[in-house]
């Protein structure tokens, strides 16, 4: 963020709801970055990623240099609704949290950590999907299989994040639209990041349809 603009960088700080989201990944020999950018404000930020070449981690004297660059192109937000599938695999990449009774908390429930996703739907694809739909919705699905744990996330040294990490199995069992509508929320949680802190590098998640 040092490298954007002021004026811009200071922007994206004053609002509530940031215009991306990332997370990071960590594989065997590489770590994935993954930055999503949900409105044209935010494409300086995806620039200066685009183009740096090494980034700056604290305790690694010599950073980590950027190998590859993989960009996906603009996906029309009325294509996420269709076709839902039967069930997915939902991977928490980076730990989830949300507000609970003014705390952030470290148990999963569907229906606050999809409150965000709404929000930024609204705010950034004009599409409205109310608090208590979302309650409606999460009534209709089940979880045949799911594995998970608490983790914290340090969004700064000595600040550390209650929230969780790992993977299930969700089955759609409402109605065509329930399951449309359910779709686009996790289709786009997808790059707008789910619960809070998504552009701390929290609530990153990656889902695969390919379950049957």
């Amino acid at each position: 963020m040092s490298q954007v603009d002021s004026a811009t960088a200071t922007q994206m700080h004053q609002q509530d709801l940031r215009p991306y989201s990332l997370f990071t990944l960590p594989q065997e020999n590489n770590i994935i970055f993954r930055l999503s950018i949900l409105a044209d404000e935010a494409i300086p930020l995806y620039d200066v990623a685009k183009n740096t070449k090494v980034f700056d981690v604290t305790g690694i004297e010599s950073g980590i240099a950027a190998l590859d660059v993989l960009e996906h192109e603009d996906i029309p937000v009325h294509n996420l609704s269709e076709n839902p599938p039967k069930q997915l695999r939902l991977l928490f990449a980076s730990p989830a949290t949300y507000k609970h009774a003014g705390m952030r908390s470290n148990i999963f429930a569907l229906a606050p950590l999809l409150r965000s996703v709404a929000e930024k739907l609204r705010l950034f694809e004009d599409v409205d999907i109310c608090t208590e739909e979302i309650e409606t919705l999460c009534d209709t699905v089940s979880f045949p299989e799911y594995a998970l744990e608490s983790k914290a996330y340090y969004v700064k040294q000595g600040n550390a994040v209650p929230g969780f990490v790992g993977e299930m199995i969700l089955r759609f069992n409402g109605n065509n639209e329930q399951n449309a509508k359910l779709a686009l929320l996790l289709r786009y949680a997808q790059y707008s990041g789910l619960g809070g802190k998504t552009a701390l590098g929290m609530g990153g998640i990656l889902i695969d349809e390919r379950t049957d």
